[in-house]
């Protein structure tokens, strides 16, 4: 990618070949990408050994001291929120009173780059991207952060994961008001996807992001914005005053719950969209299982219809009648000659044909019953991902039907359905490991810290088991993390506790859970030794039971 001398000012002279030049410890070598708000560099943080990209704020943006500080004060309580769904910030500077951000590398492609490319998403692709985005969402508003920027060059698919990774928050908090956004040159590509409160430069809030996701998923699914001026003043009359149009007159196939959810995060009236990414994800979770329910119900239809058609394709192979959904026993007798003449083209003598015949019906007469049977009587199969609502770990697309573990238990008739109804006596059958034996980590200061923590479930029957009797709970428990250095807690905050749906609890009598994976961030910590305190809660906080972990911290030179 090109560069000027303006582009780079501000770095420092290179001190190596292959360099553009320093910003601070960074060794920047390569411009990756340009926005209307900054530019993206490739650099190396000589202190960690490490590549990262480096976002540098523009000179438009940066011009005033106050426009530099917000950045930096608000990319810093960006850089709190850590999330698998959002994309890790290292560290917050500022270098000739130009504002920086060093966060990690990703691999992968934005999804305006994959659709641009191509690419084309699944229904069920794009709820879980959905969810996703929901959940790193939902990390942001819980620290009072608004992104106001979704749209498809925002959010990175990493690969190979394809997990999502919610980009630019720094950068969009940068600057948030009509008139900035206009002033910028890729506008028409953010003016899409403003909610109308935008539009109107009106107050924002947690209910505009999920606006723009709306707007993203009717994109996925149409090929289209839902609302598009010819330029940038229709472009916001048109989305303050009018609705777009239904994604069933645009694309007929869209599953009706999803079409109907977006629809509801396209409304103007934020009070009447969901209140929160929280419970956008619930409402994710729910259209999943309606269509997957859905789909099951028309394949039990379809299997239906093929049994009424093999029925009357075979009438011949008996003389006798049947009541509907009972074979009819195969007749001993041989066929008369007009039922012998069938599109069986076997040059065989008419005995062994015959026999054939009688065995390919009665074979397939039991396959169709048994794939009937199979079908009415396996339970309602739901979409999943091992993420849960709110926990920090995504696995890739497209969200699979279950399989390969042991079956959930039955959940009681009386089951609550809250985790309000959630109590430290309900959780008691539960308890925490950790992986690796149980040996201390040992860690550069400023790297993350990994610790690898399971569930057991040791619960005797279905009346105990938390993983039946909550099942339609979206928490179940969660678990908190801190650190201790000689038996006192330090005040610091490393990051929220991990909240776990019923499908990350074991069911009772396996080994163990999932895997649930914890990086905690080394940056306040002094080398040294430290203990890592995880409490497993109920969803409101009580305490149930903890495990402890060893943590060395080692200097990074």
């Amino acid at each position: 990618m090109a560069t000027t001398s303006d582009t780079i000012d501000f770095l420092d002279p290179p001190q190596s070949e292959g360099e553009m030049g320093r910003l601070g410890p960074y060794r920047v070598t390569e411009l990756i990408g340009l926005g209307g708000m900054g530019q993206v560099f490739r650099a190396e943080d000589t202190r960690l050994k490490r590549t990262v990209a480096l976002k540098v704020m523009n000179r438009k943006f940066s011009a005033t001291p106050h426009s530099r500080k917000r950045f930096v004060e608000e990319a810093r309580s960006m850089a709190a929120v850590y999330h698998d769904n959002v994309a890790t910030i290292f560290e917050v500077g500022q270098q000739k009173k130009t504002p920086f951000m060093a966060m990690e590398l990703l691999k992968g492609a934005t999804l305006e780059q994959l659709v641009t490319g191509g690419r084309k998403f699944s229904y069920q692709e794009i709820i879980e991207i959905a969810k996703q985005t929901a959940l790193g969402l939902d990390a942001a508003h819980e620290r009072g952060i608004v992104h106001r920027d979704i749209k498809p060059a925002n959010l990175w698919m990493q690969s190979p994961q394809e997990r999502i990774k919610i980009l630019d928050f720094g950068l969009a908090l940068a600057g948030t008001g009509v008139d900035e956004l206009s002033a910028v040159g890729s506008v028409v590509g953010s003016l899409g996807y403003l909610a109308p409160e935008q539009a109107s430069n009106e107050p924002v809030d947690e209910r505009t992001d999920l606006y723009a996701l709306g707007v993203v998923m009717y994109e996925l699914c149409a090929g289209k914005l839902p609302l598009l001026g010819r330029n940038v003043s229709s472009q916001l009359v048109t989305i303050i005053t009018q609705e777009p149009v239904p994604l069933s007159e645009v694309d007929v196939n869209v599953p009706e719950p999803l079409a109907r959810l977006i629809t509801q995060l396209l409304i103007k009236d934020p009070g009447q969209r969901p209140p929160t990414a929280t419970r956008l994800y619930e409402q994710l979770v729910e259209v999943a299982h309606e269509i997957e329910h859905g789909q099951q119900k028309q394949l039990e239809i379809d299997l239906g219809t093929s049994d009424s058609g093999k029925a009357s394709r075979t009438k011949s192979a008996s003389k006798s009648g049947s009541r509907k959904g009972v074979p009819t026993p195969i007749a001993v007798e041989a066929p008369d000659a007009d039922d012998a003449e069938s599109d069986d083209e076997l040059t065989l003598d008419e005995e062994g044909s015959n026999f054939l015949k009688y065995l390919a019906i009665t074979t397939g007469f039991l396959a169709l019953i048994a794939i009937v049977a199979y079908f009415a009587w396996q339970p309602r199969r739901v979409a999943q991902t091992v993420t849960d609502r709110n926990l920090g770990t995504s696995t890739a697309l497209p969200a699979t039907t279950g399989g390969g573990g042991p079956p959930a238990s039955k959940a009681p008739s009386n089951a609550p359905a809250a985790s309000t109804n959630i109590t430290t006596d309900a959780l008691k059958p539960l308890k925490l490991t950790l992986g690796n034996a149980g040996k201390p980590a040992t860690t550069k200061q400023g790297d993350y810290a990994v610790f690898e923590v399971r569930i057991v479930n040791q619960a005797d029957s279905v009346n105990s088991d938390p993983r039946a009797l909550f099942q339609r709970a979206p928490t179940v428990a969660r678990i908190e993390y801190h650190v201790e250095k000689d038996g006192k807690r330090i005040n610091e905050n490393f990051g929220f506790p991990r909240k776990l749906g019923a499908k990350l609890i074991p069911t009772p009598g396996s080994v163990d859970g999932a895997p649930i994976s914890i990086q905690l961030p080394t940056n306040a910590l002094n080398p040294g030794d430290y203990q890592v305190v995880f409490e497993l809660q109920t969803p409101s906080g009580g305490f149930v039971t903890q495990t402890e972990a060893g943590l060395k911290i080692i200097n990074s030179k």
